[in-house]
């Protein structure tokens, strides 16, 4: 049977590369289809094949690149540090050791996890051990049992990497995990949107998972397609973890990604013409749609990626729905900046210091 994750289905129209009616990363049976066939080889490698490294030993040359690798699975630069610590998101939750006896060490104080660098790759790419491995030696570009590392690639910055990182057998995560999905319409993503005072749009590319895997856990999720913002070819799926009923979300790590990074396109891409939203959050984006009234927006998932979105053939005008923070104020300058340089409209619209769109509007009900 051939292989749903097809290569090669990229989808455009005259106005922006998007789906269409005709050829959408979803078919009429519920199948997830985009990325390219994996080369499995490269991340299961053969009987006849020489042996690899060790898992310690992997973890002590990630160690040694460990601020690379941060801004790498993170995608975002951190939110403060110092010359033996970095901090990552809103509230530096996410703290990495960068130098000294503990550099490749860190702990999400959100999670209550942590552990070494290659466990930072099992707990940020929501993958297994092995697979972790996997990804890694392809990071470190090691050519030989011996451990010995390739002349490392270059990793000076997180959107070099991003352009440059092979498909990983993440993809086979996120193809299993969609086609399990159940539709979110009288499930508990309805109840857990309704809870942050948002409705479920009927087209929203959304679905619910009853037990999702999270690490070693299973939990009720929100699936969410995401797809890249340039090709519209679907390349991975968001997990955001929930309560069991639904009423907020799950505690502990809440969001995880599987497959490639992509954006989440809330809306019919008929209705994306001359002007685009986007946003960091699914939460904020629609927020920004059923409550500040500016349609259509998509979701771009991080303060990185829209620091990175890319330049979109048709769209004239990029609105950047920005949070009140110094990084999505940051994200937004720079990417409209871009914009701006290659000849297109750019604004910003900046939610209350401190506040996304989602949580000024609970404020102001």
């Amino acid at each position: 049977m051939a292989d749903p994750i097809r290569s090669g289905e990229s989808i455009k129209n005259n106005a922006v590369a998007r789906q269409t009616a005709s050829n959408p990363p979803i078919d009429s049976k519920g199948v997830f289809r985009g990325s390219a066939n994996l080369d499995r080889g490269a991340f299961y490698p053969s009987p006849g094949r020489e042996a690899s490294p060790k898992a310690g030993e992997i973890a002590a040359l990630l160690a040694q690149q460990i601020k690379l690798l941060a801004l790498e699975l993170v995608g975002t630069k951190p939110t403060s540090g110092n010359g033996h610590k970095m901090r990552f998101r809103r509230h530096g939750s996410l703290s990495v050791e960068t130098a000294g006896a503990k550099a490749g060490s860190w702990y999400d104080h959100e999670a209550g996890q942590g552990g070494d660098a290659l466990e930072l790759v099992v707990h940020l790419r929501g993958c297994s051990k092995r697979d972790a491995l996997a990804w890694a030696r392809v990071w470190l570009g090691i050519s030989s049992a011996s451990g010995a590392a390739a002349p490392p690639p270059q990793h000076s910055t997180p959107v070099a990497r991003q352009e440059a990182r092979p498909k990983s057998n993440t993809l086979d995560l996120a193809h299993r995990l969609w086609k399990e999905g159940q539709p979110a319409k009288a499930s508990p993503v309805e109840q857990y949107l309704a809870s942050r005072g948002l409705w479920l749009p009927a087209d929203a590319p959304l679905r619910f998972h009853p037990s999702c895997p999270r690490n070693a856990d299973r939990l009720p999720a929100m699936l969410a397609l995401m797809t890249d913002p340039v090709t519209g070819e679907a390349c991975g799926v968001h997990r955001t973890f929930l309560a069991p009923d639904g009423r907020g979300k799950a505690p502990g790590q809440a969001k995880m990604m599987a497959g490639r990074a992509g954006v989440v396109r809330l809306v019919p891409d008929e209705e994306v013409s001359l002007g685009l939203g986007i946003a960091e959050g699914i939460e904020t984006a629609l927020a920004v749609a059923q409550f500040c009234g500016w349609a259509p927006v998509w979701a771009a998932l991080s303060a990185g990626a829209i620091t990175r979105f890319p330049i979109l053939r048709g769209v004239e005008c990029l609105t950047i729905c920005a949070d009140g923070d110094a990084a999505g104020m940051g994200a937004a300058r720079a990417c409209a900046e871009r914009w701006r340089d290659a000849g297109c409209e750019a604004s910003i619209l900046e939610a209350p210091a401190g506040e996304d769109f989602l949580e000024a509007a609970g404020r102001a009900a």
